[in-house]
């Protein structure tokens, strides 16, 4: 499923709200600030509207009912769902799944050679909205929603529309002095924001 919101924070807000819910089977929750799909979804450009930031869905089939409900409370848009599509549209058309994580900054590497991204772990999504208000189109936002012991985590895949290192690394540190975690995919240094704790054994394995 596709489901457009008309503001970023909407959809941001119902992906979270989605992924805090016990009882609907979903693999894929994930928003998209509405740069995103209009500049790199170019074979669902047909089912989405220009100004909409997008909420992309994997659902069990048995859950389509209850998770249509869902997104009709929260005043979304359905703008595409496989189950209804045609036997053309879905050879045409590619899984949700192969737009999300980093295929959509593979896809934006096509259209844009010189856009990057970041690896980022937003606290709540209040973070999340005051990276926006200080950053806005500069990092065109996509968020990845997992869910862990009943904790959601907002895992950031922002684009960053590139022009120098050190507008980077400003980027960084904007994110750092907010208490968001930068997992920085432009160090190669195991000290240097990597993901996890670096302990003396993975030091001397890379050695």
């Amino acid at each position: 499923m596709i489901v457009g919101f008309d503001d970023f924070m909407d959809a941001g807000r119902f992906a979270q709200a989605m992924t805090l819910q016990d009882s609907p089977l979903v693999k894929e929750v994930s928003t998209y600030a509405a740069l995103i799909p209009k500049a790199y979804f170019n074979r669902h450009k047909s089912y989405l509207k220009d100004s909409q930031s997008v909420v992309l869905l994997m659902v069990a089939p048995m859950m389509l009912d209850a998770m249509t409900l869902f997104i009709k409370h929260h005043k979304g848009d359905l703008r595409y769902s496989a189950d209804i599509a045609s036997d053309e549209e879905l050879k045409r058309l590619p899984r949700v799944y192969e737009l999300a994580w980093n295929y959509t900054t593979l896809g934006a590497l096509k259209v844009d050679p010189t856009t990057t991204y970041l690896q980022i772990r937003y606290p709540s999504i209040e973070h999340l909205e005051k990276i926006i208000s200080m950053l806005g189109d500069e990092l065109p936002m996509h968020i990845e929603m997992t869910r862990q012991d009943s904790l959601v985590t907002l895992s950031g895949l922002p684009l960053v529309r590139y022009t120098s290192e050190a507008q980077l690394e400003e980027t960084i540190a904007i994110h750092e002095r907010n208490v968001c975690n930068v997992f920085n995919p432009h160090r190669y240094m195991l000290e240097e924001r990597g993901m996890k704790r670096t302990d003396q054994k993975q030091l001397d394995f890379k050695r």
